[in-house]
């Protein structure tokens, strides 16, 4: 595999600690991984790798939370977030690297603005909305197949709906399980997954088992009123990293 050593140890490092984030807060683990992965290995292999290694966690934590929110509640947002890859996966295809750079920092900064926004929306559960979950899920496609960063929509919307952190965290798991599966395949049909990337996929998944067993420790003792904040703080310093990287290229846009 074309994946030289140190692209390699980066991406598992990476991935560890994308891995704890996707398994304490429900989400985090491309927003983590892709803006930090592109600095060190470009935005298109950083993308793909996401996408594979993070199709990877997201079956793993599903499998291993509890309890475990059924798949009948996110399938509207998941299907329509599969049809709309491929809207994404073109623009990963089609863009150079300066605008995936732009389009990376974006998707990082709609997370914060979710999670900025989410931490004064504190309510009763409400009741699904089909429609909201359509739209959110077809944000969420396009921004996967061409970010990997497919969260925030979802985010957004699970936060709308509320009921706490456990409830948020477990249908985001199945969110991404439901969604996240078929962008391996799909990434793979429009050749983003290359032998480089297999590689530095290979790479990372050795960290996903020690980064799951960090998250089931840290999950049952992050206190409620934390929730929020710790999310902030995480895609605060992440939009931190994207921007900077695309900053060259808005500036000579």
């Amino acid at each position: 595999m074309d994946a030289p050593l140190a692209d390699a140890l980066v991406v598992a490092m990476l991935v560890l600690v994308a891995t704890l984030s996707q398994g304490s807060i429900g989400f985090g683990f491309a927003m983590v991984f892709t803006p930090l992965a592109t600095l060190a290995i470009g935005p298109r292999d950083a993308v793909a790798t996401s996408i594979v290694v993070g199709t990877v966690v997201s079956v793993a934590l599903y499998g291993e939370s509890q309890p475990r929110a059924p798949l009948r509640s996110v399938a509207p947002m998941a299907a329509a977030g599969i049809l709309a890859t491929p809207l994404g996966l073109l623009l990963l295809t089609r863009s150079d690297e300066s605008l995936l750079r732009v389009l990376v920092g974006g998707g990082v900064l709609l997370g914060a603005a979710v999670n900025l926004w989410t931490r004064s929306h504190h309510h009763a559960p409400r009741d699904d909305r089909p429609r909201l979950q359509v739209a959110a899920g077809v944000v969420a496609g396009i921004l996967r197949g061409a970010t990997s960063m497919g969260g925030p929509p979802a985010v957004l919307y699970q936060h709308w709906v509320g009921g706490g952190a456990a409830r948020i965290r477990s249908r985001m798991f199945a969110f991404f399980l439901l969604y996240g599966t078929p962008g391996v395949p799909l990434a793979a049909l429009a050749g983003v997954i290359t032998p480089r990337v297999l590689g530095l996929s290979a790479a990372g998944l050795i960290t996903v088992a020690l980064g799951m067993f960090a998250a089931h420790w840290v999950r049952p003792r992050l206190p409620e009123p934390w929730f929020s904040p710790l999310s902030m703080l995480l895609l605060a310093a992440t939009s931190a990293v994207a921007v900077a990287a695309a900053m060259p290229a808005l500036l000579s846009g």
